[in-house]
């Protein structure tokens, strides 16, 4: 198992430019992929999931349009499956009419008056 954390205060087109965040994921997995003749298992949490997603893009998009150059078949030769644990992919829905009008009904309350 390998773990890979992130600079959550980036855009993701950051990630890579700073930290060479997608490129260090790549070789990760496929050097797992090299080594256990395995395809790797995604898992991501919260804002991970959306990272990861973001991920599965540039892997497969032409390195000359800045991407990572895989590939189309990159995913399907090097990832067996993705899970997302409390993944943003929807967004957060539920904050908007809290922001907006103060509706609490779907919010917990932590520190009851």
């Amino acid at each position: 198992m390998s773990m890979l954390s992130y600079d959550w205060r980036l855009g993701y087109e950051y990630l890579e430019s700073r930290d060479g965040y997608f490129s260090k994921l790549k070789a990760a997995i496929e050097t797992h992929h090299k080594t256990s003749g395995e395809k790797a298992v995604l898992v991501s949490h919260s804002m991970g999931g959306t990272v990861t997603y973001y991920f599965l893009q540039w892997v497969v998009t032409d390195a000359k349009h800045g991407g990572g150059g895989g590939g189309k078949d990159w995913v399907e030769r090097h990832v067996h499956s993705f899970v997302n644990i409390a993944g943003t992919l929807l967004g957060v829905p539920k904050s908007i009419p809290a922001l907006l009008s103060g509706e609490l009904k779907d919010i917990a309350v932590l520190m009851p008056q």
